[in-house]
């Protein structure tokens, strides 16, 4: 069976989808994933577009790079969460996100892997999820098929609606 996945769909249309897929287990997700938002009424939606968000890196499940960047020369770097001022950014138009990412970006490369992965609860079953070290998030995960992630964040200042994404397993990046 083949899901279809919109890249714009309801909140409620994206947790029934999400809570239909099967969980997903931390020891199958290491590895390189492109991401690509979901809008959903979300407060964050555009936001990592903003970014030129590439997708995270999954190295193990202590050492996770959540978010990777496509850089203006076009090469993908780790970007370090702690450095972003998510909650102002938030609430900006897309385009001025744009520009203020572009001026800090030099500065928030990081090597070091800025989030882990654990089994949790979440919307009442066992998945594996991602703790960022510095920030108040959580991304869950369900499988859609062997290499496509459903994601939803957890944001602390946004728990009432759910920040969707897919990732897709990369086979190949230039870092």
């Amino acid at each position: 069976m083949e899901i279809e996945i919109k890249p714009e769909m309801s909140q409620e249309e994206a947790f029934s989808l999400f809570d239909s897929l099967a969980p997903v287990l931390p020891d199958t997700l290491p590895g390189v994933w492109k991401g690509a938002e979901i809008r959903t009424g979300h407060p964050m939606d555009g936001l990592l577009d903003a970014t030129r968000w590439y997708g995270k890196d999954i190295q193990s499940g202590e050492n996770v790079h959540p978010l990777l960047f496509t850089g203006i020369t076009g090469r993908v770097f780790s970007g370090n969460p702690g450095m972003l001022p998510l909650e102002a950014f938030t609430p900006a138009p897309r385009c001025l996100v744009t520009i203020l990412f572009t001026m800090i970006s030099p500065f928030i490369h990081t090597s070091k892997g800025r989030a882990r992965l654990r089994i949790q609860e979440y919307r009442g079953r066992n998945t594996a999820v991602m703790i960022y070290d510095q920030k108040p998030l959580i991304d869950a995960f369900a499988r859609i098929d062997e290499d496509t992630i459903l994601g939803v964040t957890d944001a602390k200042w946004a728990h009432d609606k759910g920040y969707f994404f897919t990732l897709q397993a990369a086979h190949t990046m230039e870092r």
